[in-house]
Protein backbone atom coordinates (compact mmCIF):
# COMPACT_ATOMS: atom_id res chain seq x y z
CA UNK A 1 0.00 0.00 0.00
CA UNK A 2 1.47 3.32 -1.03
CA UNK A 3 0.82 6.30 1.20
CA UNK A 4 2.44 9.52 0.04
CA UNK A 5 4.83 11.22 2.42
CA UNK A 6 3.19 13.89 4.55
CA UNK A 7 4.04 17.50 3.86
CA UNK A 8 5.21 20.14 6.29
CA UNK A 9 2.25 21.40 8.25
CA UNK A 10 0.79 17.90 8.58
CA UNK A 11 2.72 17.17 11.77
CA UNK A 12 4.62 18.88 14.56
CA UNK A 13 8.29 19.51 13.82
CA UNK A 14 9.21 17.23 16.75
CA UNK A 15 8.20 14.29 14.53
CA UNK A 16 10.43 15.25 11.60
CA UNK A 17 13.15 12.87 12.74
CA UNK A 18 10.73 9.95 12.77
CA UNK A 19 9.37 10.80 9.34
CA UNK A 20 12.93 11.12 8.01
CA UNK A 21 13.59 7.53 9.17
CA UNK A 22 11.09 6.29 6.59
CA UNK A 23 13.35 6.07 3.55
CA UNK A 24 11.32 3.76 1.33
CA UNK A 25 7.57 3.77 1.84
CA UNK A 26 6.64 2.29 -1.52
CA UNK A 27 4.64 -0.24 0.53
CA UNK A 28 4.11 1.14 4.01
CA UNK A 29 2.20 -1.91 5.21
CA UNK A 30 5.08 -4.15 4.16
CA UNK A 31 7.46 -1.86 6.03
CA UNK A 32 5.28 -2.02 9.17
CA UNK A 33 5.10 -5.82 8.87
CA UNK A 34 8.87 -6.13 8.40
CA UNK A 35 9.48 -3.93 11.43
CA UNK A 36 7.13 -6.09 13.49
CA UNK A 37 8.99 -9.22 12.44
CA UNK A 38 12.41 -7.67 13.10
CA UNK A 39 11.40 -6.62 16.62
CA UNK A 40 9.87 -10.00 17.41
CA UNK A 41 12.97 -11.79 16.12
CA UNK A 42 15.27 -9.61 18.21
CA UNK A 43 13.23 -9.89 21.41
CA UNK A 44 12.63 -13.63 21.12
CA UNK A 45 16.40 -14.16 21.16
CA UNK A 46 16.95 -12.26 24.43
CA UNK A 47 17.75 -14.22 27.54
CA UNK A 48 16.18 -13.29 30.89
CA UNK A 49 19.07 -11.05 31.96
CA UNK A 50 19.09 -9.12 28.69
CA UNK A 51 15.45 -8.06 29.19
CA UNK A 52 16.61 -6.14 32.28
CA UNK A 53 19.64 -4.54 30.60
CA UNK A 54 19.92 -0.76 30.35
CA UNK A 55 23.02 0.69 28.70
CA UNK A 56 23.29 3.46 31.27
CA UNK A 57 21.87 4.37 34.68
CA UNK A 58 18.46 6.00 34.28
CA UNK A 59 17.87 4.61 30.78
CA UNK A 60 15.12 2.17 29.96
CA UNK A 61 15.71 -1.55 30.05
CA UNK A 62 15.00 -3.53 26.90
CA UNK A 63 11.76 -4.64 28.55
CA UNK A 64 10.77 -1.03 29.18
CA UNK A 65 11.71 -0.15 25.61
CA UNK A 66 9.26 -2.73 24.30
CA UNK A 67 6.57 -1.42 26.68
CA UNK A 68 7.20 2.08 25.34
CA UNK A 69 6.82 0.88 21.76
CA UNK A 70 3.55 -0.87 22.65
CA UNK A 71 2.23 2.26 24.38
CA UNK A 72 3.21 4.43 21.43
CA UNK A 73 1.55 2.06 18.95
CA UNK A 74 -1.67 2.29 20.96
CA UNK A 75 -1.64 6.06 21.35
CA UNK A 76 -0.80 6.75 17.71
CA UNK A 77 -3.21 4.10 16.45
CA UNK A 78 -5.98 5.80 18.41
CA UNK A 79 -4.95 9.18 17.03
CA UNK A 80 -4.98 7.85 13.46
CA UNK A 81 -8.45 6.40 13.91
CA UNK A 82 -9.83 9.59 15.45
CA UNK A 83 -8.39 11.82 12.76
CA UNK A 84 -9.46 9.50 9.92
CA UNK A 85 -13.01 9.61 11.28
CA UNK A 86 -13.00 13.40 11.33
CA UNK A 87 -12.51 14.05 15.04
CA UNK A 88 -11.79 17.73 15.62
CA UNK A 89 -11.39 17.60 19.41
CA UNK A 90 -7.69 18.13 20.19
CA UNK A 91 -6.08 14.83 21.17
CA UNK A 92 -3.75 14.93 24.16
CA UNK A 93 -0.06 14.19 24.15
CA UNK A 94 1.45 11.57 26.39
CA UNK A 95 4.50 11.71 28.57
CA UNK A 96 6.45 8.58 27.76
CA UNK A 97 8.39 8.46 31.02
CA UNK A 98 5.19 8.74 33.06
CA UNK A 99 3.67 5.89 31.04
CA UNK A 100 6.72 3.71 31.71
CA UNK A 101 6.62 4.60 35.42
CA UNK A 102 2.91 3.73 35.47
CA UNK A 103 3.38 0.37 33.77
CA UNK A 104 3.82 -2.57 36.09
CA UNK A 105 5.33 -5.26 33.89
CA UNK A 106 7.11 -7.19 36.62
CA UNK A 107 4.53 -10.00 36.45
CA UNK A 108 4.55 -10.00 32.65
CA UNK A 109 6.95 -12.30 30.88
CA UNK A 110 8.91 -11.24 27.85
CA UNK A 111 6.63 -13.44 25.77
CA UNK A 112 3.59 -11.61 27.19
CA UNK A 113 5.00 -8.33 25.90
CA UNK A 114 5.98 -9.79 22.54
CA UNK A 115 2.45 -11.12 22.08
CA UNK A 116 0.94 -7.78 23.07
CA UNK A 117 3.22 -5.95 20.65
CA UNK A 118 2.29 -8.28 17.77
CA UNK A 119 -1.42 -7.81 18.47
CA UNK A 120 -1.22 -4.02 18.67
CA UNK A 121 0.93 -3.69 15.54
CA UNK A 122 -1.34 -6.10 13.63
CA UNK A 123 -4.42 -4.13 14.70
CA UNK A 124 -2.83 -0.89 13.51
CA UNK A 125 -1.86 -2.45 10.18
CA UNK A 126 -5.40 -3.73 9.65
CA UNK A 127 -6.81 -0.30 10.41
CA UNK A 128 -4.34 1.49 8.13
CA UNK A 129 -5.06 -0.93 5.31
CA UNK A 130 -8.72 0.08 5.44
CA UNK A 131 -8.19 3.84 5.40
CA UNK A 132 -9.28 5.60 2.23
CA UNK A 133 -7.10 8.19 0.52
CA UNK A 134 -9.41 10.92 1.84
CA UNK A 135 -9.15 9.59 5.39
CA UNK A 136 -5.36 9.49 5.19
CA UNK A 137 -5.30 13.17 4.22
CA UNK A 138 -7.61 14.32 7.01
CA UNK A 139 -6.06 16.61 9.57
CA UNK A 140 -6.86 16.83 13.25
CA UNK A 141 -4.96 18.12 16.25
CA UNK A 142 -2.69 15.95 18.41
CA UNK A 143 -0.18 17.05 21.04
CA UNK A 144 -1.02 20.65 20.20
CA UNK A 145 -0.18 20.34 16.48
CA UNK A 146 -2.10 19.89 13.26
CA UNK A 147 -1.60 16.24 12.36
CA UNK A 148 -2.71 14.23 9.35
CA UNK A 149 -3.64 10.60 9.48
CA UNK A 150 -0.93 9.76 6.93
CA UNK A 151 1.65 11.59 9.04
CA UNK A 152 0.77 9.29 11.92
CA UNK A 153 1.39 6.24 9.73
CA UNK A 154 4.86 7.58 8.91
CA UNK A 155 5.49 8.49 12.55
CA UNK A 156 4.62 4.93 13.62
CA UNK A 157 7.12 3.51 11.14
CA UNK A 158 9.78 6.11 11.94
CA UNK A 159 9.36 5.67 15.68
CA UNK A 160 10.07 1.96 15.35
CA UNK A 161 13.11 2.60 13.14
CA UNK A 162 14.41 5.19 15.63
CA UNK A 163 14.23 2.81 18.56
CA UNK A 164 15.68 -0.10 16.60
CA UNK A 165 18.67 2.11 15.82
CA UNK A 166 19.07 2.89 19.52
CA UNK A 167 18.89 -0.80 20.39
CA UNK A 168 21.52 -1.72 17.78
CA UNK A 169 23.90 1.07 18.78
CA UNK A 170 23.51 1.19 22.57
CA UNK A 171 22.10 -2.12 23.71
CA UNK A 172 23.53 -4.84 21.48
Amino acid sequence: MTISKPEEGEYGLFYQGYIDHVIDASDILELLKNQRDEWVDLYEKLDKEEWSYAYEEGKWTLKQMLRHVIDTERVFGYRAMCIARGEQTPLPGFEQDDYIAGADDEANSGQDLITEFIQVRNANMSMIQNFTEDQLKKIGKASGHATSCRAIVYILAGHMAHHMNIIKVRYL
